[in-house]
């Protein structure tokens, strides 16, 4: 774009975000913009446009002007919004940021029509993909927008497994077979400020294998979740959560969580989420009593987005407590499943209009606090084995955002779980295509 008003910095000011406010670097009102820039960060839109206007006869009108859009519109001022930015259109008109900022400010003002059609313009036209990009993305949240407090999303996919595993006890099956899934998850919340809202949500999972029937997975869950913020910047919860879950043609376990985290973001846009996770195992069949128990999770994750970019890492701690299997003072096998785990993961995910793309590894060790005993016949003592697992995760996701709020999703993923007692070790291949639909 051939714009004198901003530096292509000023992209990051797009309405629907916390950035920064622009500032130019000017001998005389420097001191002003920076003043301006910092009320804007403390979220002190008035002070900030008060410093702008003070400045707004100067010869940087132009660029003075757009900062004194975005503060009106901060404020909730959609009038003296919409005629900043339509003066502004006027003497650039192919400034498709200032384009953008306008069709938003119509929506607020009522005239959503007109203004959804400039935004899908914007995204079919524009010559800057981060302007497309979010133009698509201020379509569907608009969209979504009509429904107010609730949000349903459904998919259903079919994929190939080439080596089942089990999730009670990780053991492989060393058996390859097709599998369909279906999941549906409606929420609502309180209100859209989710600095200040309650939110309740369930799901429903359901994956059933062609063949290999004895590992079909079925879990039903419901939660409650309360946002707040107490400081600036800052945005806490607290979570509730229970689940059942059926393994085959058995009932396997309840479960019931407890969270509590917050999240941090600087203006800069770098994101803080930490927390502590709760959970209580209740075995639902005397079959799965050893699985039973409870496990407590603490975690951090750092995310960052730069443009059409989006990086995460996530680091966790889980410390398991399970009821074990056998009785070594019996004179029995005995079977551990507690565990101390360490993890991490890691992401990238690039979007560009339609498209987007993640590549994504996790990697974790789990270290088993009592060793395995297995007797065997001709011998006087057991043998006994710590466990110890090192599992790695790799692969890569593709979607593609349809028409009338369906979206399609292709995954590759590779997992190698590498363990010192040969029935944990596998290799397991897994691919994965759905249709989902959300509102």
């Amino acid at each position: 774009m051939r714009s004198q008003l901003r530096t292509p910095g000023a992209l990051l000011l797009f309405l629907a975000i916390n950035t920064t406010v622009f500032a130019e670097t000017y001998f005389d009102i420097n001191a002003v913009y920076k003043q301006a820039q910092q009320a804007f960060n403390a979220k002190q839109y008035q002070q900030a446009l008060d410093l702008y206007q003070s400045i707004e006869t100067t010869e940087l009108n132009n660029s003075t002007l757009f900062n004194i859009a975005i503060c009106h519109y901060k404020l909730g001022q959609w009038q003296k919004a919409y005629r900043a930015f339509s003066e502004l259109n006027k003497q650039e008109q192919n400034d498709e940021l200032v384009q953008l900022n306008l069709a938003l400010t119509q929506y607020k003002l009522g005239e959503q029509q007109q203004a959804l059609a400039q935004l899908d313009w914007l995204y079919q036209t524009a010559e800057s993909d981060n302007i497309s990009m979010l133009a698509y993305q201020h379509l569907k949240k608009l969209d979504q927008a009509k429904n107010k407090h609730w949000f349903v999303s459904a998919s259903v996919g079919t994929g190939i497994d080439d080596n089942v595993i089990s999730v009670v006890d990780a053991v492989a099956s060393s058996q390859s077979d097709t599998f369909t899934e279906l999941s549906l998850n409606p929420s609502w919340f309180s209100s859209e400020d989710f600095d200040n809202n309650w939110v309740l949500d369930a799901s429903y999972y359901n994956n059933r294998y062609r063949e290999v029937s004895d590992y079909d997975i079925r879990i039903v869950a419901a939660g409650i979740r309360k946002n707040f913020s107490l400081i600036k910047a800052n945005r806490s919860f607290v979570a509730a959560r229970l689940d059942q879950s059926e393994v085959g043609d058995d009932d396997y376990m309840q479960s019931t969580f407890f969270d509590l985290g917050n999240r941090y973001k600087n203006s800069s846009g770098l994101r803080l989420d930490y927390g502590l996770r709760w959970q209580k195992m209740q075995e639902l069949s005397s079959l799965y009593k050893p699985f039973a128990g409870n496990s407590n999770r603490f975690y951090g994750k750092l995310t960052q987005t730069l443009g059409a970019h989006h990086f995460a890492l996530q680091a966790q701690f889980d410390n398991d407590n399970r009821n074990d299997s056998g009785n070594k003072q019996l004179g029995q096998d005995f079977i551990s499943y507690s565990a101390l785990r360490w993890g991490i993961k890691a992401d990238w995910r690039y979007k560009y209009k339609r498209w987007s793309s993640k590549l994504f590894y996790q990697w974790r060790t789990s270290e088993y606090k009592d060793a395995n005993v297995y007797w065997q016949e001709n011998r006087r003592l057991p043998e006994r084995i710590v466990r110890e697992d090192t599992r790695a995760v790799f692969g890569l996701q593709i979607s593609l955002d349809l028409p009338h709020n369906y979206y399609a999703d292709l995954e590759w993923r590779n997992t190698n779980n590498d363990s010192n007692i040969d029935d944990y070790s596998y290799k397991q291949q897994l691919i994965n295509a759905s249709l989902g639909f959300q509102f």
